[in-house]
């Protein structure tokens, strides 16, 4: 947001119309004491006089107190109202400040936010200037060189001068201040500003291509910063003293001074291993062991620290457009180039494996990428053995009395993020995708084909087993029915009465669910009708046949 300039004419025409108004009065209040003042500097008739001798020192003794007391309120203003001052040096240089601003020739002032700086247009003005920083935020100062002629030397007499004074800093560009305030040389400009805190950044669609040739997408993340201390990691040795056997331990916090060891995973890359080898090297003639004592938690607020925001403010790389890259998107495209180098060992089929008992295959490659790119960025280690010399066991609890410690000594070969100052503190990747539809669809295919294979199998396995089911069932059905139906033919004689007994047994039968799933669907209407013909009488028996008609002749 910037100042309007009908409300910086307004104010600049208040401030000199009040400067002009009292030296005016200034002038009406003392006007014989500035003729005799002039007239014994000029040489006016008359000379050295008493009474203009009295005059001129009212007149000074009058400028002095107005000085004295002009100077004991831009002092007291200073300090009360205009920057959050805290020591005495810096009491005076912000009275400075306020002077250099009085008189007009005064730079520029911004505030440093999170990592932004909040400026006006009349902020670009040459002049000695002043900045507030957050605690969350440094800046990168550049000095212009001086224009050439007899003022560069004056200007160096009038930088030493106040230097001497404390009225100025030591001169240095470019230079790099942390949090606080911050006050600037005429020549001196912000390069930069930083954010001291977490940075999160992402970069969408990164592709790739797999072992065979498919295409594929995925968004890149990584979170980072250069305003914490490097992450501590415990290492030792698993077995022979060798780079190559180096781990990194992962201790559990138990009551009453005991450690559980957790895991000895294989963490570092060679370059990491090799170095902390020769560490351990050094370590064997000097001894330099201590008892072991927890790490200290890491500070909740940033920290300041010069080499590294000086390391990443310089750190601008060109893309592909040939466009300065700042530091914060070095991290993220890092990343991408790691994911594509993953992504380019492994077939896609490897990515996602259905129905495997063992852990998805992708978390095994977003932890390869996490692990990559943290050990890029700044990273501390300490060895850590037994005081008795014995190897470590995972699962196995240890006392701390019972376990001896490096110093804590950072990582310092040469990486990318390392050598800017920025630890990675994690990265990853989403869902990996294909750019082809195409490609999506057939490997859905081919992953569904053999789980409706299995299906087809299952669903014909138990439909043969219902088929079994239902003919063991209809061949009980029918040996009861057969049984049934003898025992009634048996048993009774007149013919009606077999045939309702006959009916009775059909409807028990027909009765039962399971049978009546077996039979056809008009069954139980054919038995309701000839059962209701039955009660009707309308069944007979046969007629006795009857011998057949002689034909009729005449007498013999």
């Amino acid at each position: 947001m910037y100042i309007e300039e009908a409300s910086n004419k307004r104010r600049r025409l208040i401030i000199s119309g009040t400067i002009i108004v009292l030296a005016l009065l200034f002038i009406v209040l003392f006007w014989r004491e500035l003729s005799d003042f002039f007239a014994i500097f000029l040489g006016s008739p008359g000379g050295l006089t008493e009474a203009r001798l009295e005059s001129t020192g009212k007149l000074g003794y009058q400028l002095l107190e107005f000085l004295v007391f002009f100077g004991f309120w831009v002092i007291l203003i200073s300090q009360q109202a205009l920057l959050p001052v805290s020591t005495a040096r810096e009491r005076l240089r912000a009275a400075f400040q306020f002077l250099v601003f009085i008189l007009g020739q005064h730079g520029q002032a911004v505030f440093v936010k999170d990592g932004r700086v909040l400026s006006t247009k009349e902020d670009n003005r040459d002049g000695p200037g002043v900045a507030v920083v957050d605690f969350n935020s440094a800046i990168v100062l550049e000095e212009r060189l001086p224009p050439p002629g007899i003022g560069s030397g004056f200007d160096s007499l009038m930088h030493r001068l106040m230097w001497s004074l404390g009225l100025a800093d030591r001169a240095e560009s470019p230079r790099v201040m942390g949090p606080g305030i911050v006050f600037l040389r005429p020549r001196e400009r912000i390069k930069t500003a930083v954010d001291l805190r977490r940075q999160f950044r992402v970069i969408k669609d990164v592709t790739g291509y797999t072992r065979n040739g498919i295409e594929v997408s995925a968004n890149v993340w990584s979170i980072f910063t250069i305003g914490q201390e490097p992450d501590v990691v415990q290492v030792s040795y698993d077995g022979e003293h060798r780079p190559e056997n180096l781990r990194v331990l992962l201790f559990e916090k138990l009551p009453d001074g005991h450690l559980r060891l957790i895991s000895m995973s294989d963490e570092l890359d060679r370059l990491d291993r090799q170095e902390i080898h020769h560490f351990f090297h050094v370590l064997e003639y000097t001894h330099a062991v201590k008892p072991y004592t927890p790490l200290p938690e890491p500070s909740a607020l940033p920290v300041f620290n010069r080499e590294r925001v000086f390391a990443a403010a310089y750190a601008e790389a060109r893309g592909e457009d040939e466009n300065p890259r700042p530091w914060t998107e070095l991290p993220t495209r890092l990343a991408a180039s790691i994911f594509r180098e993953i992504i380019s060992q492994v077939s896609y089929d490897d990515l996602y494996q259905p129905g495997s008992i063992l852990p998805l295959p992708l978390n095994r490659y977003k932890a390869r990428l996490r692990q990559t790119m943290r050990n890029n960025g700044l990273l501390s280690f300490r060895l850590v053995f037994l005081a008795s010399g014995e190897p470590f066991s995972v699962r196995r609890v240890y006392r701390e009395a019972d376990l001896i410690v490096s110093e804590v000594r950072p990582l310092m070969n040469s990486k990318i993020l390392r050598d800017r100052g920025i630890k990675v503190i994690a990265s990853g990747f989403g869902d990996i995708t294909p750019v082809s539809e195409a490609v999506y669809r057939h490997r859905l295919e081919s992953w569904r084909a053999p789980w409706q294979r299995d299906a087809e199998i299952i669903s014909a396995a138990r439909e043969l087993e219902a088929s079994r089911i239902r003919a063991r069932a209809r061949a009980l059905a029918q040996q009861d029915l057969v049984a049934h139906l003898k025992q009634i033919y048996q048993t009774t004689s007149h013919q009606e009465v077999l045939a309702v007994r006959l009916m009775q047994a059909f409807d028990r039968v027909a009765s039962d669910p399971q049978t009546r799933q077996l039979l056809p669907g008009n069954t139980l209407d054919l038995m309701k009708h000839a059962h209701q013909l039955l009660s009707m009488g309308e069944i007979n028996p046969p007629p006795p046949p009857q011998p057949p008609d002689l034909p009729q002749g005449g007498g013999a």
